[in-house]
């Protein structure tokens, strides 16, 4: 997949993007949004320790289950700025070698609000190296490194199919 490229121009000028960063909505706001709108996030499936990290969600859609470091692309902050404080936020972790693993749009019947409407997300699939120490926050209660030789069919069957596809990407990077 090539390299994802971003365009600050207007009428062929360039624009200082500043002015589009926006704060957290609050929760009955973005609760509007997540009723009506497509949320764009970015997973960043990372390797840690000779292996990818996972962590168990402790929040809705696929609470108790495993998947990538990621969530919602901040407003107005280039997309490589996004992936490396979501990264921090959430696991500590620093990461470089950022690369493109494709796309995906996953759709839940689960939804944080209970507005009973699910959630529909378009992903933007990346592959990262971590260093550092992982320090989960509040929204995961543990994680899990897999490695090449745990990558079993059994694996296989427990995992989401968006992680699943994720986690194939990867180990073609890095075997």
């Amino acid at each position: 997949m090539k390299s994802i490229k971003e365009y600050a121009f207007e009428n062929r000028k360039p624009i200082d993007i500043s002015p589009l960063k926006a704060s957290y909505l609050n929760d009955k706001d973005y609760e509007m949004a997540h009723k009506s709108l497509v949320i764009v996030t970015h997973d960043i499936l990372i390797e840690y320790q000779k292996g990818f990290l996972l962590v168990l969600r402790n929040k809705v859609p696929e609470k108790g289950e495993y998947w990538p470091i990621g969530g919602r692309i901040n407003r107005g902050m280039p997309l490589l700025e996004s992936i490396h404080k979501k990264v921090k936020e959430e696991s500590g972790l620093d990461v470089d070698n950022i690369v493109p693993i494709g796309y995906r749009r996953t759709f839940f019947a689960t939804d944080p609000f209970c507005h009973g409407k699910g959630t529909d997300t378009l992903n933007l699939g990346f592959y990262a190296k971590g260093t550092g120490t992982l320090q989960l926050d509040s929204l995961h209660l543990n994680h899990i490194i897999i490695t090449k030789e745990m990558f079993t069919p059994e694996l296989k069957k427990t995992l989401h199919p968006c992680v699943l596809d994720l986690l194939e990407e990867g180990f073609k990077l890095i075997c």
